[in-house]
């Protein structure tokens, strides 16, 4: 322990602040719990009282964060990423980065907790550790300092910037790269944010029309980042055919799968339907329109990745057409549209200890809009014995939390069959109470849910705001000083010209800052996919 440079080097500027600052609060973040605990300890022993936070204090964070604040003894907030987003620390202006995350809009993210509205502090303190001649060094030397990252802001760039910092991160640890390859290689990335940043800024400086334009577009590049990882290609197939066989059995369209290719399929859609489609593209003026109104066999790839969209065979994303129809033909049909199954699943199939047993559960989409776009599936399970009523596995747990329920219905669609005798076997009514019990249950999520991306959609808003007014501040400076120069000098034509573009960025600056302010209204709604039971049996 003693032999630990790092954290020698740490508490010497720890112990240093602490006295040259005193009274003030300072927040270190790192990602490991264990680091934490081991920070925490080691600091313990040198009469520093701190207090940890990270995902597994049962505490609200808010509340814990506030009684940080309040403590007249405690200085030190040692918190993992749980702490980056959601929260308000603008009582602190001192942040230690013991571990520095590779991706700028994690940094970011952290700077802004206590670089926001409410701050009184002129400036704040950034400070960071890192072993030397190390990835972490360099990675800090060629991209974040290059980047600037801890004196400007990179704005609403985040989906894009995570592609290349995790292209950069998988190069990195996946590849025995030399120091020199290393330095080339984060070079590289480096140059390559910056030039997506920079065009970022040419556009906001453009016009203030092309700014609802960018944000469309990023809108839908962060909206498909976040359903990949989520909604899968088989998942979109499986919505539009099981749309089909329920609202247009016996009509005589095609949807032949490929033995081939999991995703292809040969469709033609129904005359009434495709007329049906071809108005809808036409209402909502979608420009991207589809070979599906012409009524001819065709073959169309199902794919969550929008990269590629406009090739042949044409792609079925969750942006296309027929996809985003169908759903305006469920919204007012949520409750048909939610089908009741029955499944059998071998014990070795589901995984993680699962009992054997009757379990029923209930599958929703959750969407919430706001500054960002996030839609998500959450299920949740409850175990029953043979008279429908909840009971405990042998583990002694009856419910069980969202991750562990989103696993069990995973694994049935996955490797489930039919379980044609539940009928029999179970009572109706029993069920339909199990149902009851755990769709309220989910309810509940549900609620805490939205009031949590409430929290966070606010923050996001005030962060995206105040980035808005330091960049309107950066524009301005130069073009105030030019404008005291020519007032002096009594030139009043190019006084005339500065006073105009001055106009200009205070316009776009407002309704850029109204366009933010609208998305403060989160909009939020759920879709109840599916309910069932499954057997678990053994194998």
């Amino acid at each position: 322990r003693r032999a630990d440079s790092k954290f020698n080097v740490f508490y010497e500027w720890l112990h240093t602040y602490m006295n040259d600052y005193p009274g003030e609060k300072i927040v270190v973040f790192s990602f490991f719990k264990s680091t934490l605990h081991y920070l925490s300890s080691r600091l313990q022993d040198m009469d520093v009282t701190t207090q940890v936070l990270h995902g597994d204090v049962k505490e609200n964070k808010q509340e814990a964060i506030d009684r940080f604040r309040k403590s007249k003894r405690t200085r030190v907030l040692l918190t993992s990423e749980v702490a980056s987003e959601g929260v308000d620390l603008q009582f602190s202006r001192c942040i230690a980065n013991y571990d520095l995350p590779w991706n700028p809009m994690k940094i970011e993210q952290r700077i802004g907790r206590v670089d926001r509205i409410g701050q009184r502090s002129p400036s704040v303190v950034i400070v960071n550790f890192m072993y030397a001649d190390t990835v972490d060094e360099r990675i800090y030397t060629r991209l974040l300092e290059k980047l600037r990252i801890f004196e400007r802001a990179l704005g609403g760039l985040e989906a894009i910037l995570g592609e290349q910092v995790n292209k950069l991160a998988a190069d990195l640890m996946t590849t025995n790269l030399t120091r020199n390859e290393q330095e080339k290689r984060i070079s590289r990335a480096a140059i390559a944010i910056e030039k997506v940043r920079a065009e970022h800024e040419r556009l906001e400086d453009n016009a203030a029309h092309l700014m609802a334009h960018e944000d469309r577009i990023l809108e839908n590049v962060r909206v498909a980042h976040r359903l990949k990882r989520r909604i899968t290609s088989g998942d979109l197939k499986d919505y539009v055919k099981d749309y089909l066989h329920r609202k247009w059995s016996g009509s005589g369209f095609v949807f032949r799968e490929s033995s081939n290719s999991p995703h292809a399929v040969e469709i033609r859609l129904p005359s009434d339907l495709r007329a049906r489609l071809l108005t809808y593209v036409r209402d909502k003026q979608l420009a991207s329109g589809t070979g599906l109104t012409d009524g001819r066999h065709a073959t169309y790839v199902f794919s969550r990745n929008i990269v590629g969209v406009g090739r042949l065979p044409e792609r079925i994303t969750q942006f296309h057409p027929l996809v985003r129809f169908i759903g305006s033909e469920l919204e007012g049909d949520a409750a048909e549209f939610c089908p009741l199954v029955a499944v059998q699943l071998s014990s070795d199939a589901v995984g993680g200890g699962w009992s054997e047993g009757v379990y029923v559960f209930v599958l929703h989409l959750w969407h919430f809009s706001g500054a960002r776009e996030v839609a998500e599936f959450r299920a949740r399970a409850m175990r029953i014995n043979a008279d429908g009523q909840g009971t405990c596995d042998r583990r002694g747990v009856r419910e069980f939390d969202l991750d562990q329920s989103l696993d069990l219905v995973s694994a049935a669609k996955a490797h489930g069959t039919d379980w044609h005798s539940a009928g029999v076997e179970l009572s109706a009514e029993e069920v339909e109470a199990a149902i009851s019990q755990t769709e309220d249950r989910l309810q509940v999520d549900y609620e805490q849910a939205r009031r949590d991306r409430e929290n966070a959609n606010n923050d996001r808003v005030d962060i995206q705001v105040e980035i808005l007014r330091k960049q309107m501040r950066r524009q301005t400076e130069s073009q105030d000083r030019l404008l005291a120069r020519y007032r002096e000098a009594g030139n009043k034509p190019l006084v005339a010209m500065t006073e105009g573009r001055l106009r200009k960025v205070h316009g776009r600056f407002e309704t850029q800052v109204a366009d933010r302010e609208a998305r403060r209204q989160l909009r939020s709604w759920r879709d109840d996919l599916c309910v069932g039971v499954v057997q678990v049996v053994g194998s």
